[in-house]
């Protein structure tokens, strides 16, 4: 901040030219004339020296409005130099999915956050949150760490989080799905892992006439449905470019424009506790998947990165535990 608006802003906090000037030191005909030059410079009168006690102009109010905000920034920028020149701080940089960072990450960095204190923590969904964008934000070194269903074996280290199950989402009323209802479960039974009734091969072929939600390209979640139904399954007239918002997935299916498939840990989102809502779990272990700590190739997790992955494991177990309890 300038000399001037410094004199300025004192005279401002004491609502007087001579105090002002005492707590400056300098003479008050000098400080009325660095005043009065920079209101010529301003173009516009600063102090109302009409009243007493001292007041500001409507324009020098937002002038010393303005004045406060550089000076907060002011502020905080030398407590972030002087926290830097005394112990650089520690930071972890985390990407993951929209989904995961709306339903665990706020409880994981919490967490993190208490064991440590000082640790600077990035959250990053990538631009549009694919496997694709992350990787390249860990090889790029802006990210620390990635939590998704998948990694590069090439160029991605990784360890198992927790396994999951890709299952059938689907509203009780939708068109088709009658001959499937004797094979459903609840949301409870599906995050217990111990589902009372599974879809086998020879049930497949009653998904036949299911519509599922889909996309215009071939995409993992494509996969996904062909894996589990292999052809028993028929598409919805209503596509979606580039469907991989969880949210977005889910709304279409519950409001009736066709089935979904999510897996296990998705049913941990809060969004998917809707009683209209009906499961389809599927025997078969080469329907399992898994959720992964990915990391650079060579290299190993920080401290705190450990912590973070150890913590990220407990919520989803916890929250598990939770939901699969509840009654209702």
């Amino acid at each position: 901040m300038e000399l001037s608006a410094k004199y300025a802003y004192a005279v401002y906090e004491k609502r007087s030219f001579s105090a002002a000037a005492k707590e400056l030191y300098v003479s008050q005909p000098a400080l009325s004339a660095m005043i009065a030059k920079l209101e010529r410079a301003m173009g516009f009168k600063i102090f109302d020296r009409s009243t007493s006690p001292l007041s500001v102009t409507q324009k020098g109010q937002i002038y010393f409005d303005m004045l406060t905000e550089i000076r907060e920034s002011e502020a905080q920028m030398r407590k972030r130099l002087e926290q830097l020149t005394t112990k650089p701080p520690k930071q972890l940089s985390v990407g993951t999915s929209v989904f995961l960072a709306d339903c665990i990450l706020p409880e994981v960095v919490a967490r993190l956050r208490e064991e440590f204190p000082d640790l600077n923590i990035k959250l990053n969904m990538g631009e549009k949150g694919t496997k694709t964008v992350l990787s390249e934000l860990l090889e790029s070194r802006e990210v620390d760490l990635i939590i998704l269903n998948r990694y590069s074996e090439t160029t991605e280290s990784a360890e198992l989080i927790k396994r999951s199950e890709s299952i059938v989402a689907a509203r009780r009323d939708l068109a088709g799905i009658d001959k499937l209802l004797p094979f459903a479960v609840s949301r409870e039974e599906i995050l217990s892992g111990k589902p009372t009734r599974e879809i086998g091969n020879a049930e497949l072929p009653l998904f036949a006439s299911i519509e599922f939600i889909t996309t215009d390209t071939v995409t993992n979640y494509m996969r996904r449905i062909t894996e589990l139904l292999g052809n028993n399954y028929s598409l919805s007239p209503i596509s979606v470019k580039n469907l991989r918002n969880l949210g977005m997935n889910y709304e279409m299916m519950r409001a009736g424009l066709g089935a979904t498939v999510v897996s296990d840990i998705d049913l941990l989102h809060p969004i998917f506790d809707d009683k209209r809502i009906v499961y389809f779990a599927f025997k078969g272990r080469n329907r399992n998947k898994g959720l992964y700590a990915v990391r650079r190739k060579g290299e190993e997790l920080s401290d705190e990165a450990r912590r973070f992955v150890d913590l990220f494991s407990m919520a989803l177990c916890e929250r598990a535990s939770i939901l699969s309890s509840a009654k209702g």
